[in-house]
């Protein structure tokens, strides 16, 4: 199994226990190595975000099975922008013009989704928007980098913010939320499309009953997990094709 970072290690050997089989796990810096991974069948089972598992689910048969509830048990996060309370700025208005840090193409909040909203609500791609755009390769690295002032505005989302938060990665306090999406649906946990339906079956019942296991999951800034399916995501899709039709990533 892929997983995106080392908060993960208790689900694992959750995993572990009610599958009856042991899991070897690794986290990846990039999704598009997991997407490979998966495509190669070097992996059975992977924690995606949304837009990486719509590219997954096409290009490697990834299929959901289950997708995370947040600290407050929604269905889904939000993308949200952060820049450092030191500059006194609050709105889309005072970062025209900023320094701007995506987190990867393949990122949900960390780019697709801030990128189609931010030109449908400024009327303008952000590349016009902002004086310069950066990939920082992980969400932890983008809003670092606000807080260092090595750029002035950075994506990311709520969810991931507030699990950086309870592990003591990063300090709320120099940070300010200037905007925030509308509801995207919860990272999916995807399986090989092409896998006996008894294991897809037994990891769904393994991830679910982890959600009795609420002090690990609240260290996680999650409560747990619900079963999803791949319409879910159809929403992500039609956003992937508005920015492909407009030349994007």
């Amino acid at each position: 199994m892929c997983i995106r970072d080392r908060r993960m290690a208790p689900l694992i050997a959750h995993l572990q226990s009610e599958l009856g089989v042991p899991v070897e796990a690794f986290s990846a810096s990039e999704y598009q190595g997991v997407i490979t991974a998966m495509q190669n069948k070097q992996v059975d089972l992977a924690y995606f975000g949304p837009q990486s598992y719509v590219v997954a689910e096409r290009i490697a048969g990834a299929q959901a099975i289950a997708k995370e509830l947040s600290e407050e048990g929604s269905l889904g996060y939000h993308a949200i922008l952060v820049v450092h309370k030191e500059t006194g700025w609050k709105t889309l208005a005072d970062v025209k013009g900023k320094k701007l840090a995506f987190v990867s193409p393949v990122s949900t909040s960390g780019y697709l989704v801030p990128s189609v909203a931010l030109e449908e609500q400024l009327g303008a791609a952000p590349e016009a928007y902002f004086s310069e755009i950066v990939f920082t390769g992980s969400h932890g690295s983008s809003v670092h980098r606000v807080v260092n002032k090595d750029v002035d505005v950075a994506a990311t989302n709520d969810m991931d913010l507030k699990a950086m938060v309870l592990a003591g990665q990063v300090s709320m306090d120099p940070l300010v939320e200037i905007w925030r999406s509308e509801l995207i649906p919860g990272s999916p946990m995807a399986v090989r499309r092409d896998l006996p339906e008894s294991f897809k079956t037994a990891a769904q019942k393994a991830f679910i009953s982890f959600n009795s296991q609420t002090e690990t999951l609240a260290k996680m800034g999650r409560v747990g997990f619900v079963e999803a399916t791949d319409s879910e995501y159809d929403l992500i899709r039609l956003m992937d094709q508005k920015k492909s039709s407009k030349g994007g990533d």
